[in-house]
């Protein structure tokens, strides 16, 4: 999947991943979600691949993609299942600073070809 990605982006395009941070609070997020089962079974049941941003490094550069940056989202509101209250911790939760780190957001770059 991620080489096929590479041979479909121009040379110079960039890609941006966003995933669970297995570095972070996202495995209690799994973990507390799970024993009260508040939405289907995340730990062992959702991502294969456990990511954190070294492990995303290594995989995307060895396919040819140049790290660029990376930031981490601290949320929840994804999990709620009203889209109003959603939203509104969306909007608090961007405005207020929380110690986790459960989100990676990394974007890459495809290098421009040596031969243009």
């Amino acid at each position: 999947l991620i080489k096929g990605t590479f041979k479909r982006l121009k040379d110079g395009g960039t890609i941006i991943i966003s995933t669970p941070n297995y570095n972070g609070s996202w495995v209690l997020l799994e973990k507390l979600l799970d024993k009260f089962r508040l939405i289907p079974k995340l730990e062992g049941g959702q991502h294969l691949n456990k990511f954190n941003v070294s492990k995303l490094s290594e995989v995307f550069g060895k396919v040819g993609f140049q790290p660029m940056r990376y930031c981490f989202i601290n949320n929840i509101s994804f999990l709620l299942p009203h889209e109003k209250l959603s939203n509104l911790v969306t909007i608090l939760e961007s405005k207020i600073k929380v110690p986790f780190d459960n989100l990676i957001v990394y974007e890459f770059k495809k290098p421009n070809s040596k031969f243009n």
